[in-house]
């Protein structure tokens, strides 16, 4: 199986490439390895190379809203590809700030690619919490983080999930973090 990945250089991004890499070929594309989102054409060359993967992994967090559409329209013909968009936690307990906003966003064009009759590939949104050894500065004094194997699980799961099985979004976090995210009151916020 052919898997794509934007932000492969990156620490989670390097974990689910090397991970991948043991059971399938995985071609990567981030800045530095000559991939440059901000350059005219470069998505969209990106888009065109990746059409033949069967898995394409969103992973980066630079230009995602404006690649997520996109790959969706390439793949959308074929039931057997998957998607998998890297959302983040952060969208539900802060939903209101930049970050949270487009994270959002992107858990609502997942949603409408699932619901679109036209859409025959699989999208699937994944919104981990704080992973360990990331550069967020946010979070850093948590001492419950996800760690890189957790998340590698999850798109494995996916993955390996037969075509007819309908994986909507999958949102999960270390089982301390939701204890203290609840118990400060921040959920009725």
């Amino acid at each position: 199986m052919k898997v794509s990945i934007t932000g492969n250089t990156g620490s989670l991004g390097k974990a689910i490439s090397e991970d991948l890499s043991s059971k399938h070929s995985v071609v990567g594309y981030s800045k530095s390895v000559g991939w440059d989102f901000d350059e005219d054409g470069v998505i969209d060359k990106m888009i065109s190379e990746a059409s033949d993967s069967d898995v394409f992994i969103n992973n980066t967090f630079h230009r995602q809203w404006e690649i997520l559409p996109k790959i969706i329209d390439a793949f959308k013909t074929n039931a057997d590809k998957i998607i998998i968009n890297i959302g983040s936690f952060h969208s539900y307990v802060q939903p209101d700030d930049d970050y949270g906003r487009i994270k959002n966003e992107m858990k609502d064009v997942c949603f409408s690619a699932q619901i679109n009759p036209e859409v025959h590939c699989r999208v699937i949104n994944i919104s981990p919490s704080l992973v360990s050894d990331t550069n967020a500065s946010v979070g850093k004094d948590l001492i419950a983080q996800i760690s890189h194997e957790d998340v590698c699980r999850v798109i494995n799961f996916i993955i390996d999930s037969p075509p007819h099985l309908v994986v909507n979004e999958i949102v999960f976090s270390h089982k301390e973090l939701v204890r203290s995210f609840y118990a400060s009151g921040s959920a009725d916020k």
